[in-house]
């Protein structure tokens, strides 16, 4: 269900119960999976719509306990489950790769237009690259 890793880093987390910290991990666990089964179903369908396939590859992470324990500490926020609710967006996230730039505005306006999928932030490294 979830890795032992991540149950025992949970323990850095302290103050709180254990079992909170986990239920949050798993909400995005649930959540990302989710997620990948819908983007799995577009590249599929997409597949046989397309004359080529857009969607290159799709990668999926949640932050570990303890990298979310440093993130709450460098932004100066106590360490909570609230803090980490209301002021972490990227605890989970999702990157889809595409071979061409001009797949990469389809897929994103094809997301953005899906009623059950709230997209909290898009980072565009085509327009802005990272140094």
């Amino acid at each position: 269900m979830y890795s032992s890793t991540r149950i025992d880093e949970a323990e850095y987390l302290d103050n709180y119960e254990h079992k909170d910290w986990e239920n949050l991990f798993m909400i995005h666990k649930f959540a990302l999976e989710q997620i990948s089964t819908q983007v799995n179903i577009l590249k599929e369908e997409l597949m046989f719509t397309k004359d080529h396939n857009p969607i290159e590859h799709v990668k999926t992470r949640i932050k570990s306990p303890i990298s979310l324990k440093n993130k709450l500490e460098r932004l100066n926020f106590d360490i909570t489950i609230e803090n980490a609710k209301k002021y972490i967006t990227d605890i989970s996230g999702m990157r889809i790769i595409c071979s061409f730039k001009n797949d990469i505005y389809f897929i994103a306006d094809m997301l953005k237009n899906q009623d059950d999928i709230e997209i909290v932030r898009i980072s565009d490294y085509v327009i802005n690259p990272k140094p």
